[in-house]
């Protein structure tokens, strides 16, 4: 998994916010599917997938909200939720993520 974090946002030629991520390093982690749901949004189809991501646990280095995973072989982005050392022994964490786009 690819780690990022945002980096400072920018404004377009047309005067939209763009927001730049910036690669923060990788880290091995294992993604698996939770399920997901269907919604409507201004008469648009959306679906949100919840993910858990088990990843090593990086001692001094928290995995936060402001952090975005990449996996590198879809390049599908994840946007973390919430990071929980199940085990309460500091060996891995399990991150809830939803993919993004």
């Amino acid at each position: 998994m690819e780690i990022l974090i945002t980096g400072t946002p920018t404004r377009g030629s047309l005067g939209s916010e763009i927001i730049t991520w910036v690669n923060a390093g990788y880290i091995w982690g294992e993604i698996r599917s939770l399920g997901g749901r269907e919604r409507m949004h201004a008469e648009q189809s959306k679906s949100d997938t919840t993910t858990t991501i088990t990843v090593p646990f990086l001692d001094g280095k928290n995995l936060t909200p402001k952090h975005r995973l990449r996996d590198p072989t879809t390049s599908i982005l994840y946007e973390i939720n919430e990071a929980i050392d199940v085990s309460g022994q500091r060996r891995e964490l399990e991150l809830r993520c939803r993919k993004t786009t």
